[in-house]
């Protein structure tokens, strides 16, 4: 009952993070037929590969199996996205109409996402750069006075910057995660490319409840994704179990595909009351 009253009142109120779990588990429960086929034929080339490649082991698999990845990526989280905003709107959208809206947005989708890659992979570098300039002398300290290694065990100092550094780089990916990534979704719904802009105005004050979300939506996809985790360790691996693994993926991707489009959209409606309100304010003084 909860769950349906959070789907109904989508996109009339801001949702809190566990109704924006609902909506997401709701609205992918009522076109999951949809939203599977029409990811499955994206990761379709990505799934004969896999399968190519147990069977023949060819060299150049790993190489074409990026660029397969990559592109199934882009193109069925666009069209899952799609589907929500039909959900959403309560409109009757056919996979060929899904299928031409993820087309006309496929190429500032590539691009955005090239861009927002760099853009994170600099940040990610410079990050490392002024890490290792302010704590160049305590590692220098610790190798020269002590020595790195005792035997086998670490040096308590150096594991303590080792440990610092660490979850400093994990607080920094993350703060770029959450304020970058979502340019996809505004990119999918006509913003132009790349919007990295447009996801810092729309998480500027959201950081810390979309970072629970995302955390949340990780370790659910974890938990699907399990199974196929442990069996990859146990070679050699099968047909079958490939394809239940890319199975799973598919629905992880779904999953996560699903939530950031209703994200997006609470994202929207909170930013569109903001500059209602802010106008309303300026109008009144």
């Amino acid at each position: 009952m909860k769950g349906e009253t959070a789907v109904k009142e989508w996109g009339v109120k801001e949702l809190r993070l566990g109704e924006i779990l609902v909506v997401s588990l709701q609205t992918m429960r009522s076109s999951f037929g949809n939203m599977l086929l029409i990811s499955l034929i994206c990761w379709a080339p990505v799934l004969v590969i896999s399968v190519i490649d147990i069977s023949t082991s060819w060299v150049g698999v790993p190489f074409l199996m990026a660029i397969l990845t990559s592109l199934a990526t882009i193109l069925s989280m666009a069209a899952v996205m799609i589907i929500v905003d039909n959900v959403r709107q309560e409109k009757e959208g056919n996979l060929w109409d899904v299928s031409r809206q993820v087309c006309a947005r496929f190429w500032p989708l590539l691009g955005a996402t090239c861009c927002f890659y760099l853009f994170v992979v600099a940040g990610l570098v410079a990050f490392f750069f002024l890490l290792y300039e302010s704590l160049r002398d305590a590692i220098r300290s610790v190798m020269l006075g002590h020595g790195l290694w005792y035997g086998y065990m670490i040096d308590p100092s150096m594991a303590i910057l080792l440990a610092v550094a660490s979850i400093a780089f994990l607080c920094t990916y993350m703060f770029f995660m959450v304020r970058l990534c979502f340019y996809f979704p505004a990119v999918v719904f006509g913003e132009p490319a790349p919007a990295l802009g447009r996801s810092l105005d729309l998480t500027e004050k959201n950081m810390w409840r979309l970072a629970g979300l995302l955390l949340v939506v990780c370790l659910i996809i974890f938990v699907i994704m399990s199974p196929p985790l442990v069996l990859g360790f146990l070679p050699p691996a099968t047909i079958i179990e490939t394809l239940v693994a890319r199975l799973l993926s598919v629905i992880s991707g779904m999953f996560f595909s699903t939530t950031m489009a209703v994200a997006y959209f609470d994202l929207v409606k909170r930013h569109d009351a903001e500059d209602s309100h802010d106008l309303a304010a300026q109008h009144n003084s």
